[in-house]
């Protein structure tokens, strides 16, 4: 059974930040109410271990920097002022001060200071994504190349195609994946500390990489195991998943191979040039929330202002015919299939060969024509229809000439 603390890192985290907080420079009172307040957090099974590894360490900071303790501060005016010595004193920026606010306040609450809730967190620093900061097509394609080992090229397209954050895929287990169907699904561990992700998203052109990586992997038949697995041999009792920090050494190692700027392919990168292509590709918001795993209410949408006008002058382009034709910018440019590797023509939406959904858009459109047709198949149709209908769908999953064909 794969440790999924441990992959994440926030295990030892955890412990380290327990030690720091026991030999610290503050008073004993401090010190066991932090302790007494995570212990309660943790009790409550909601709070997952990264959170609290960064309430330890912002409290614990705190105190330290505190010219009150923490268990001395009868209100609110006490939290002022050692937030205000935390920014001019310590030099501390809003975005690290929103979490010292966030620790404090649910501190406090759980102390049952009346004034808890008065300590604002403030809304989040202003940022956007710059779409010249974000990775080509040219420059995916050339990590994929480089990449020789079929798990490396599994790593990269599932992180590009996806946009999941690394630590969802260092967590994903043999189980999660879903080939059956041409698109494929992923569905998030949440077991593991995953930052608030839940439910299943698509794959669209990575699925031939991930299915090439099940193929050789060390433990296949093995539901529980990582996906993300070591490939040399492992002893008995090792789990043999690998940390999301060890995944995103191996990207940059591959960046190296390809001659491309390691600084450029972060992970958080991937994650933005991915939701950046879908903004591009027309996907609603709603729809580019549940793949970014985003809350419906979420604002960070608007992180991404910058891209979005980006789309809509190229549509204002497209409508005077000052552009060249519209064409569906979804994935790099694949010379074969990566499921069945049939060459593939530049801007082929399914493949040829084995009819794998090669784009976004193709796998939404699969998905949407097979449930407007075969939706209602079973109801005010006579047994004679209801074959023809049947015989459709199979033609159309046996033919992807014949799907190409009826949705081009």
């Amino acid at each position: 059974m794969v440790d999924f603390d441990e992959v994440q890192g926030y295990g030892r985290k955890f412990e380290n930040q327990l030690a720091k907080l026991r030999e610290a420079s503050i008073s004993d009172a401090d010190r066991a109410a932090i302790i007494a307040f995570i212990q309660h957090e943790e009790a409550q099974g909601k709070v997952n271990t990264g959170t609290m590894v960064n309430h330890i360490n912002r409290l614990r900071l705190a105190a330290e920097r505190s010219d009150i303790s923490l268990t001395e501060m009868q209100d609110k005016t006490a939290v002022d002022g050692l937030l205000f010595s935390l920014k001019h004193d310590h030099g501390l920026a809003e975005g690290t001060l929103r979490n010292y606010r966030k620790a404090l306040r649910k501190f406090f609450r759980y102390r049952d200071r009346d004034w808890a809730d008065d300590i604002k967190i403030g809304v989040s620093p202003e940022r956007t994504v710059d779409p010249n900061d974000l990775l080509t097509d040219e420059e995916i394609e050339d990590l994929l190349e480089a990449a020789s080992h079929p798990r490396d090229k599994a790593l990269v397209s599932l992180i590009a195609d996806t946009g999941l954050r690394i630590g969802a895929i260092a967590s994903l287990r043999i189980h999660d994946v879903d080939l059956t169907n041409r698109a494929g699904t992923v569905s998030i561990n949440e077991e593991a500390n995953v930052k608030g992700a839940t439910g299943t998203v698509p794959l669209t052109w990575s699925r031939g990489y991930v299915a090439n990586w099940l193929d050789v992997h060390p433990r296949s038949d093995e539901e529980e195991a990582a996906l993300f697995h070591k490939v040399r041999f492992v002893e008995d009792g090792e789990d043999g998943a690998m940390s999301y920090q060890y995944l995103g050494r191996r990207i940059k190692w591959i960046a190296d191979e390809a001659g491309i700027d390691r600084d450029r392919v972060n992970t958080h990168n991937f994650r933005k040039t991915a939701i950046s292509r879908w903004i591009r590709e027309g996907l609603n918001e709603q729809a580019i929330k549940h793949r970014a795993t985003w809350v419906k209410d979420s604002s960070q949408f608007e992180v991404y202002s910058g891209v979005r006008d980006e789309e809509l002058n190229e549509s204002i382009l497209a409508h005077y015919d000052l552009v060249d034709e519209d064409e569906e910018s979804s994935r790099p440019n694949l010379e074969a299939c990566p499921q069945c590797r049939t060459p593939l023509r530049q801007h082929s939406r399914f493949c040829p060969g084995c009819g794998a959904p090669l784009t976004q858009g193709a796998a939404e459109t699969v998905t949407d024509a097979e449930d407007d047709l075969f939706g209602d198949v079973s109801s005010g149709l006579n047994p004679g229809s209801r074959a023809t209908i049947r015989e459709l769908h199979t033609a159309l999953q046996d033919d992807p000439g014949l799907r190409d064909l009826l949705l081009d």
